[in-house]
């Protein structure tokens, strides 16, 4: 399973190619090869997430526990890239208690510490804590986001739950 092989093991003829890596750039690769010496898995190796891997004909493997990886292990702005990705592409209440687990993390990990990455967690605290139907805790998130910056984006947002929290008598 992903060892690494010299290059003249894989057959010149074959080529392979991923033009957008999901993964970006790695630190290292590795090679599957069949019996025959044919290309099965192309393994990317990312230092602190963890090796990866694709098919020869470049589909991307290992999405969920690549997702996880910059969720868990990634730096503050890998967590908060994939906590927004997470929020925007797959709603629902296990991805979004993750969004807000990694943005918490971040903040803590020294997010808090810039204003444009402390946007961005406060942000997405707020998307989360919506998601989850955590609406006053929305608000304050939304808030804190705004005091930053007041062009973060989520007036309209505050401004809806805000309605909708008068509107449920809390």
């Amino acid at each position: 399973m992903c060892e690494a092989h010299a290059s003249s093991s894989v057959p010149s003829t074959d080529a392979f190619e991923v033009r957008h890596p999901r993964t970006g750039w790695a630190d290292g690769y590795a090679f599957d090869v069949d019996e025959a010496g044919e290309l099965m898995i192309v393994c990317v190796n990312l230092k602190v997430l963890g090796t990866f891997k694709y098919s020869t004909s470049g589909e991307f493997l290992d999405a969920s526990a690549f997702n996880e990886a910059q969720l868990e292990r990634g730096g503050f702005t890998t967590k908060l890239c994939a906590a927004r990705d997470l929020i925007k592409r797959k709603p629902g209440q296990a991805r979004a208690e993750a969004a807000l687990s990694a943005a918490d993390a971040a903040l803590k990990e020294g997010a808090a510490e810039r204003e444009d990455w402390s946007v961005v967690a406060h942000r997405i605290r707020g998307e989360a804590l919506e998601a989850l139907g955590r609406y006053r805790e929305a608000v304050e998130a939304y808030e804190k986001a705004l005091a930053i910056d007041e062009k973060a984006g989520v007036k309209r947002r505050v401004a809806a739950l805000r309605k909708r929290l008068d509107f449920q008598g809390g």
